[in-house]
């Protein structure tokens, strides 16, 4: 069984691909900076699998990195591992190439989580 952090998971891609990982088994850690909406997504998972997948919502902003530390921390106090970690942030605005700076300030702290606690 993998364990899963996923952000961004209410909607579109973010939701199907936690129902992808959940399909094959992965129990999931589900983040989004609106937690109702995580926390309907985690419903939505424990019951379409009958209890057999365990999802939980977290509040998280995923560019701030003691958000995503404390995710992954409370990750592996619950399961004893972190598996995989998808970080899909959700911003509907397009990035004028002159600020693509600005946007990856904005996911850099997933990316230091993965590199910091990828098991290689």
């Amino acid at each position: 069984m993998l364990i899963t952090f996923s952000s961004s998971t209410t909607s579109g891609i973010g939701l199907e691909t936690s129902l992808l990982f959940a399909t094959e088994g992965s129990s999931l850690i589900l983040a989004d900076i609106n937690l109702e909406a995580a926390e309907r997504t985690a419903s939505l998972i424990e019951n379409k699998f009958e209890g057999k997948i365990k999802a939980f919502a977290v509040k998280c902003d995923v560019s701030k990195e003691d958000q995503i530390e404390a995710i992954v921390k409370r990750a592996v106090d619950e399961f004893g591992r972190l598996d995989v970690m998808v970080s899909r942030r959700d911003d509907k605005r397009r990035t004028p190439f002159n600020r693509l700076n600005q946007w990856f300030s904005s996911v850099r702290p997933t990316v230091q989580q993965c590199r910091d606690h990828a098991p290689c």
